[in-house]
């Protein structure tokens, strides 16, 4: 079995350069046929991240096991400057940065370092909410430090009355900023 490293498909199914490629893919397929195909191939369900996973999940491991929070957690939400192609870059205008990856960080309050993180990739079709983005995130955030009666700090992007909710049964102290403007929220308030 031979292998081939080339740097575009259309050197490797070229018929101008023999010397390049396999005979046999050649009869097969023209290239201009396999690139058309190539257009249209898209993978659903695949992981955005696939290339970088290996090491964000080494990263969160060491992260996660190295150091234990103090009392006091906080969720928030980060943003990495990039500005390269890819199709989670959030564009925020009224920020500074305005072009970057979003990014769900669980951090100790007390010094800021990284518990539990997630990369956020957008709206997902198909997937309904339940109870919100806000609570969802939340509650990935601190689940791996839920046994552990943490006090859960997070801002207003968070809260919701379902997140409260939540925390209302457990044996956390929970510090959000509840507004009162929608209403659902109106009436509980």
């Amino acid at each position: 079995m031979q292998y081939y490293i080339n740097d575009s498909v259309g050197v490797f199914l070229s018929c101008s350069r023999p010397f390049l490629g396999s005979e046999t893919i050649k009869q097969i397929i023209a290239r201009n046929r396999f690139q058309e195909i190539l257009r249209f191939i898209h993978f659903a369900g695949l992981d955005r991240l696939y290339k970088v996973r290996p090491v964000l999940s080494a990263v969160l491991k060491n992260c996660q096991t190295s150091y234990g929070p103090r009392k006091n957690v906080a969720v928030v939400e980060e943003k990495i400057a990039f500005k390269g192609r890819v199709s989670f870059r959030r564009y925020l205008p009224t920020e500074p940065t305005k072009y970057g990856i979003k990014i769900w960080m669980a951090t100790d309050f007390s010094n800021g370092y990284v518990l539990n993180f997630n990369v956020y990739f957008g709206s997902e079709e198909g997937r309904r909410r339940i109870h919100g983005l806000g609570y969802d995130v939340v509650m990935n955030m601190i689940e791996p430090y839920l046994s552990k009666q943490q006090h859960v700090f997070f801002d207003n992007n968070f809260s919701s009355l379902d997140t409260f909710r939540a925390f209302r049964n457990a044996k956390h102290l929970k510090k959000g900023m509840l507004s009162c403007t929608n209403a659902k929220i109106k009436l509980a308030c």
